[in-house]
């Protein structure tokens, strides 16, 4: 990885660049009302021209990050921490889904981000990701924890650390699992 590098740093540093006018840009809950401005904010990458690049660059640097040893998985995370505006666009890139095929992708992600700037969104994004209809729940808590065991443990905000959350995610769902159905 530390070959390639060099060539991702400028890579995001260039899509960064191109999406910054995008991430920068104020949208309030009435611009979301519009079925024009939500169209707007849909695809970031497609409108900023940049979506195939977006996508190769990421398929790359996601499999290359969960083979990668401590210290360059630790360097991929600051490289997303000083351009948000990519990493926050990084999401357009993948359907929402936990399902079996695109559930890996999305926890690397999500590790890769390592909470953005906002433990709250990271912890809502997790729940929302983990309660969806189409989850895998059979594979999603081993699943969990293997993006754990690939996270950063330093707790930026007070509220537990990537790693920490994504293992309370699996210890939440293997307890659901296990849990009598409920009768009205």
């Amino acid at each position: 990885m530390e070959n390639r590098l060099p060539a991702w740093i400028a890579a995001v540093e260039h899509l960064d660049a191109a999406l910054q006018p995008l991430a920068s840009r104020r949208v309030t809950l009435a611009d979301l009302a519009s079925a024009e401005t939500r169209q707007a904010v849909a695809n970031p990458l497609e409108q900023a021209g940049i979506a195939e690049a977006a996508a190769a660059l990421m398929a790359e640097i996601l499999d290359a990050y969960s083979r990668a040893n401590a210290a360059d998985r630790c360097a991929l995370r600051h490289l997303f921490s000083e351009h948000r505006a990519f990493g926050w666009a990084a999401g357009f890139l993948m359907p929402f889904s936990a399902d079996a095929r695109s559930a890996r992708q999305q926890l690397l992600l999500f590790s890769l981000l390592d909470q953005g700037g906002d433990s709250r969104e990271a912890l809502l994004w997790l729940r929302t990701f983990c309660e969806q209809p189409d989850a895998d729940c059979q594979a999603l808590p081993e699943l969990l924890r293997e993006v754990a065991a690939l996270s950063s443990a330093i707790d930026h905000y007070h509220m537990g650390s990537t790693a920490s959350m994504l293992m309370n995610a699996a210890a939440e769902l293997k307890s659901r699992r296990s849990e009598p159905p409920r009768t009205h």
